[in-house]
């Protein structure tokens, strides 16, 4: 109830397994922020992979 933001960093679907995604977290605050930060992004083939930012760096050649 009186956190502003919250930033997370699982991959998709892991939110909503724990019923703590967006929609359910909204409607006990309405003005929460969210913030999705994965290493992959949400969309396309390697979405579903776990990774950190050093994952991600050595992956892009960072």
């Amino acid at each position: 109830k009186d956190v502003d933001v919250v930033v997370e960093n699982f991959t998709p679907g892991v939110m909503n397994r724990l019923n703590i995604d967006y929609e359910t977290l909204s409607a006990i605050n309405p003005d929460l922020i969210m913030c999705s930060i994965s290493a992959f992004g949400q969309k396309g083939p390697l979405a579903n992979l776990p990774g950190f930012d050093y994952i991600a760096q050595a992956y892009a050649g960072v």
